[in-house]
Parts: structure tokens; C-alpha cells; sequence
């Protein structure tokens, strides 16, 4: 019973929501910066996808690199800004918790 219980704590700290939180926004950075490095690298014309695979369009090497720079672009930002507001609101909840802590003994 002790053995279960010790590698379901081992387990847990993988699946709590921070580490969650920590996966997504690590893949929206990475492949955000991932993106503008690809497409700095990009030369000649390009084909851009619109919503589905089957509408792809070829364009220019200007209008692929502004396509692509702009959707790199947002998901680095919303992954570097979404990680600023979970980082502060675990550090809020962790003071609160310090606090509640020490204030009940």
C-alpha cells in the first residue's frame, strides 16, 4: 500500500497544472522562435495554407516572410506573456499559502 501510494507522489508532480501550463506555453515559445528562425532563413518565393491544407497559395518571398514572421510572432508574444501571468499568480498563491501556513500554527 505504502509502495502505490509513494510512486503515485513521484507521479503527480508531472501531472499537476503548472507543469501542464509549463508543456504548452514551452511549445508556444519554442515553436514561435522556431518559426522566425525558419523563416529568416527562407529565401525565394514561398507557398502560404489558409485554414485548410487544400487552399495553399503561392506568394511572394515578401508576403511569406511577413505571413510567417507575423504568426511566429504571435505565438512567441502570447506564450512569453501568458508565462509572466502564471509565474505571478504561482507566486502569489505560494506566498498566500507561506502565509496561511505560518499564521495557523
Amino acid at each position: 500500500m505504502k509502495e502505490q501510494e509513494k510512486s503515485r507522489r513521484s507521479v503527480r508532480w508531472i501531472f499537476n497544472s503548472l507543469m501542464i501550463w509549463g508543456a504548452v506555453l514551452g511549445f508556444l515559445i519554442g515553436g514561435g522562435a522556431m518559426e522566425i528562425q525558419d523563416t529568416w532563413r527562407h529565401q525565394g518565393l514561398g507557398i502560404v495554407w489558409y485554414e485548410q491544407p487544400d487552399r495553399a497559395e503561392p506568394v511572394s518571398e515578401q508576403q511569406y516572410k511577413r505571413h510567417h514572421y507575423t504568426m511566429g510572432g504571435f505565438m512567441l508574444i502570447l506564450g512569453l506573456v501568458l508565462w509572466i501571468v502564471i509565474a505571478n499568480g504561482a507566486k502569489n498563491e505560494s506566498a498566500k499559502r507561506a502565509a496561511n501556513k505560518s499564521g495557523s500554527c
